[in-house]
């Protein structure tokens, strides 16, 4: 049971986000912007928003090489360079060394030298280590260009060839993406790591198949702060190197919980400060006391305008209807 103590009379709200209600998307659907309604989420200075991410649902739509995917290879300290451009995609391991042979093959990879015509290099696949190895005759160059350095294994960064043959540093790797981030522009600071981004609010890893959904649920996840007055919240999935995963414009959701704190330490003014403790606790009593009753007075106008307006709508019906 989800239960959260607070110590204001606000109660706790959950925002249900879903990508197709979303007033703008980019980046494949993984960036979206929800406008809040009824003047957003406004709170008086003295009380904190806390936001946390209770529920996601998101589909793994996105290709394992992704559109616009390339290869770029060169020869005689880049006097001659080749880019395969490899079609976007879901890619098993051998459907993808073969992409990557068939590119290199049309290409028309030909470079006349010294006389001596060199041709394409030929591709080579280890099943024990599950290693890649690209044979030239000449120095091999896979140069930083490249996009596609995780599925071919090799870290990112410029290649060269060891007497004539590049092979790859670690394991071919297809998989797409093993984590993903959800992060949320407003906030800053609130995940310390190495990877992801510093307004990363949650790391989801990816535990279900291609064409399935990941969903996530986490009732005590860690909060975040969200501004006293938010009129709009923007959410991007991404990476752990803080690129948005293109989804393919498939649909999204999100669950974020609300809640409600009173900043204990409220800032008074510098002959308060000196004076009795147990004064300015009473001072700051009232403080509070009226913020909340202007928080009240607020709500109660929000519930008068709103009640207005439903009785407004009911007599459109009923004049459309006549």
């Amino acid at each position: 049971m989800n239960v959260s103590v607070c110590d204001t009379p606000l109660i706790s709200r959950e925002l249900f986000l879903e990508s197709h209600h979303a007033a703008s998307t980019s980046n494949g659907g993984s960036r979206c912007v929800w406008n809040m309604p009824h003047h957003g989420l406004s709170v008086t200075p003295n009380i904190l928003q806390m936001g946390a991410l209770v529920q996601a649902s998101i589909p793994v739509s996105w290709y394992n090489v992704p559109t616009g995917s390339v290869i770029e290879f060169s020869i005689d300290d880049g006097n001659y360079t080749k880019t395969l451009n490899i079609a976007g995609g879901n890619y098993s391991l051998t459907q993808f060394l073969s992409a990557v042979d068939q590119a290199l093959i049309n290409c028309g990879w030909s470079y006349p030298k010294d006389g001596v015509t060199h041709l394409r290099p030929t591709i080579a696949w280890d099943a024990r280590s599950n290693k890649v190895s690209f044979t030239s005759t000449l120095p091999l160059t896979l140069t930083s260009n490249t996009t596609l350095f995780k599925a071919l294994g090799f870290t990112a960064g410029s290649h060269t060839s060891d007497n004539l043959t590049l092979r790859s540093d670690s394991c071919c790797d297809i998989r797409g993406h093993h984590m993903i981030y959800l992060n949320m522009r407003s906030v800053s600071g609130n995940m310390v790591s190495t990877l992801g981004s510093s307004n990363t609010i949650c790391h989801i890893p990816v535990s279900v198949g291609v064409y399935a959904t990941q969903v996530y649920s986490n009732n005590s996840a860690t909060p975040f702060i969200l501004a006293s007055d938010t009129s709009s919240i923007e959410l991007t999935i991404s990476d752990s190197h803080a690129n948005p995963i293109d989804l393919n414009n498939m649909e999204w959701s999100v669950t974020i919980r609300v809640d409600y704190r009173y900043i204990r330490e409220l800032e008074l003014p510098p002959r308060l400060q000196r004076s009795h403790n147990a004064w300015s606790h009473s001072y700051k009593k009232y403080i509070q006391d009226q913020q909340e009753a202007q928080q009240k007075a607020r709500e109660i106008a929000h519930d008068s305008q709103m009640a207005r307006l439903q009785k407004i709508s009911v007599l459109q019906n009923f004049l459309n209807r006549a």
